[in-house]
């Protein structure tokens, strides 16, 4: 069924975002009165009468410029934990837990119970409002205030009048307001006992149907339709699209709600047909602008990736992703799909190297022509060397080309409005070598030809073992000069100023700042510097002292990582179970891998890295660990690629042991994540 204009205006005006877990118990409000409500809030000016009572409230409100017959009702129950939204217009009613996300967005009271219960509150003043004495307080995260609230005692301290700020840009602020500001101010008090039924659901009332079809303001996908990667489109109930996908590059799925709730799935399809397809996959998206996204390894072997919609209003996208452990000597690419909905713009990374290539296609669902920016840098998003903003007709390409003149290592590409939709590819072929000078060259007689030596090194019988030699101890270090030279090329990436040292007769495994080459390399440079490192000749099984090879380097690498790692494990870096993995591990986010950890880890663990192996002398490994930290996405991982659960520390303490120990000023998604480990671990030593 679908929802009144009224309804609908005031879901959106009543913006109020809040992070954190709340307590379901909060204490009674009020004493029994009546009172008019004005509000400002979204830009909206609100309208109403409230009727409250010890633990309860209802408004009856009307927003300003609406031309429906009658408002929402918003009835609030304190004790019970419960918010009602009723449309009288309908008469239908939709119920949800209080201090949830929805009851956020229709009542700012509850707001003003978040802060009382999470942020200081500091006495201002007295003063009376509507003739009754108030006691005015602030609320502060640190030094900012956030809320003026004027509390009546003799109304059981319920808030008679507020000023809410909205979300503001002060890095100490740690609690987000609403976005807009908000005010409200009740007037013609008047004490008297409430008719109960007032707060009742009304006789005649249906559930709200929160599955039904969406109404659609937008064009959206009704049956099934194919289309290639990278892929979006806007879904609504029964529709699906079909993405045909490159099997040998990971995947991922990104599915975004555009309306209170949907349910949709998704299935792989590998290339014997859908006969041979995976199980679909049931997702449950429960509140608006809910995102979910689900990545898939290339081994699924899949050709097509279906998303189907069952209820409610979905935007779809499928991309290939980049392959980091199918390294192509021959060519680079990135590519990607570009809609508001979902990404409205990226930041593409070059090799300033090699001459670029980015193509950009018309695809929006919404609109014949789409109006991109493109904008290129020098530096990581400094010295901006190019920048054009183009429209481009649907099934139609821009393209733009790069010379290694330029040395561009940065583009961001975006679309401008919410109906622009693109496709975009960045292509980067390897610079061919130069052609060898011949006899009749003039310019031979004066340097004689040079064509370096390149030595690709397989894993021998030494694989693995650490040196007990000086590092480098067969080769020179490099002097002063040559080495801040060589270090400068590291950290910028120039893989001619070195290519050219080689060339010169420089020894692949000389030392700097007493590390091989390949070893500072791969902590500070690019995929492609490790690359040319090893191809001519620099040695991927040496270890120092400390057991450190150029893999463990890789893993501290602040910005290319993943890329070079990939490259390591390609050239034939050693894997085993005395592989540390440790540093990698810790690449976590508000308890999740950041981007590429998960992919990576999945690899090395496949090539013979150890999941169980101890990351501490007191014998702790990656699964206690995660467990201590209350880290939920690698507690999964690390279970599903073989961590033993029964293993135990030094101290005799296992993952569940660990997983029960509270830290110190835990946030709420951490004791919602700590309570989720402590019942998996329970459920896998049951069974």
């Amino acid at each position: 069924m679908t929802r009144t204009k009224s309804t609908a205006r005031i879901s959106c005006g009543f913006v109020l975002l809040f992070l954190g877990l709340l307590l379901a118990d909060r204490s009674a409000w009020g004493n029994d009165f009546t009172a008019d409500i004005a509000a400002r809030m979204f830009d909206n000016d609100v309208t109403g009468k409230i009727y409250a009572t010890d633990g309860r409230y209802r408004m009856d409100l009307t927003v300003t410029g609406d031309d429906v017959a009658k408002g929402p009702v918003v009835v609030v129950d304190r004790t019970k934990g419960v918010t009602l939204l009723l449309n009288p217009n309908t008469r239908t009613y939709d119920e949800f837990k209080n201090f949830s996300p929805r009851a956020y967005l229709i009542d700012p009271f509850q707001t003003i119970t978040y802060l009382q219960e999470n942020v200081t509150q500091r006495r201002i003043g007295t003063d009376t409002i509507a003739g009754i004495a108030c006691d005015h307080d602030g609320f502060y995260d640190q030094d900012v205030k956030l809320a003026d609230v004027w509390f009546a005692g003799e109304l059981g301290a319920f808030p008679v009048k507020a000023h809410i700020v909205s979300g503001r840009d002060e890095g100490a602020i740690k609690v987000k307001t609403n976005i807009r500001d908000v005010t409200l101010a009740l007037s013609n008090i008047k004490a008297g006992s409430i008719d109960a039924s007032v707060f009742a659901i009304p006789e005649g009332y249906a559930e709200e149907d929160r599955l039904a079809p969406a109404k659609l303001d937008k064009p959206a996908i009704t049956r099934t339709i194919k289309g290639a990667a990278p892929w979006g489109r806007r879904i609504g109930k029964g529709g699906e699209i079909q993405v045909a996908v490159d099997p040998r590059r990971p995947l991922k799925i990104i599915l975004k709600n555009l309306v209170d709730r949907s349910s949709c799935r998704y299935r792989l399809i590998p290339e014997k047909g859908v006969s041979d397809a995976a199980p679909p996959h049931p997702v449950d998206l429960v509140k608006k602008g809910q995102t979910k996204r689900f990545e898939i390894e290339k081994a699924k072997n899949t050709v097509w990736v279906s998303v189907q919609v069952e209820a409610g209003l979905v935007y779809a996208a499928v991309t290939n992703e980049t392959d980091p452990f199918a390294f192509d000597r021959d060519r680079k690419i990135q590519e990607g799909y570009l809609h508001p909905s979902i990404l409205g713009a990226t930041g593409i990374s070059l090799d300033p190297a090699r001459p670029a290539t980015i193509t950009v296609t018309g695809d929006s669902q919404d609109a014949p022509v789409s109006v991109v920016t493109l904008k290129c840098f020098r530096r990581d998003y400094q010295d901006k060397v190019f920048e054009q903003e183009c429209r481009i007709a649907n099934g139609t390409s821009e393209t733009f080309n790069f010379a290694t003149e330029q040395q561009i290592r940065t583009c961001e590409i975006g679309v401008a409005g919410e109906n622009d939709g693109v496709k975009y590819l960045a292509e980067q072929p390897a610079v061919a070598p130069k052609a060898a000078r011949t006899a009749n060259d003039p310019s031979a007689a004066a340097k004689p030809p040079s064509v370096p030596k390149i030595v690709r090194t397989q894993p021998s019988a030494s694989v693995g073992r650490a040196s007990k030699t000086t590092p480098g101890s067969s080769t020179a270090d490099l002097d002063k000069a040559a080495t801040k030279i060589i270090i400068q090329a590291f950290n910028n990436g120039d893989i001619a100023t070195v290519r050219e040292r080689l060339d010169n007769g420089m020894d692949p495994n000389a030392r700097v700042y007493g590390a091989p080459l390949l070893q500072k390399a791969a902590n500070l440079s690019t995929a492609d510097m490790v690359k040319m490192i090893i191809d001519r000749g620099g040695d991927l099984t040496y270890r120092d002292r400390s057991g450190n090879d150029a893999l463990s380097q890789a893993q501290s690498n602040r910005k290319h990582w993943q890329a070079v790692i990939a490259v390591l494990v390609e050239a034939g870096a050693p894997v085993n179970e005395e592989t540390a993995v440790w540093k990698l591990a810790f690449k976590t986010k508000n308890g999740m891998f950041e981007p590429g950890v998960r992919e990576t880890l999945a690899i090395l663990f496949s090539k013979g890295a150890d999941v169980n192996k101890p990351i501490s002398r007191n014998g702790e490994s990656l699964l206690m660990h995660a467990a201590q930290k209350a880290w939920l996405e690698p507690v999964r991982f690390y279970l599903d690629h073989g961590a033993d659960i029964e293993a135990r520390d030094g101290k005799g303490q296992t993952a569940l042991d660990w997983a029960r120990t509270l830290q110190r000023g835990e946030k709420p998604y951490e004791q919602r994540n700590r309570n989720a480990i402590i019942a998996l671990l329970e459920s896998r030593e049951a069974n």
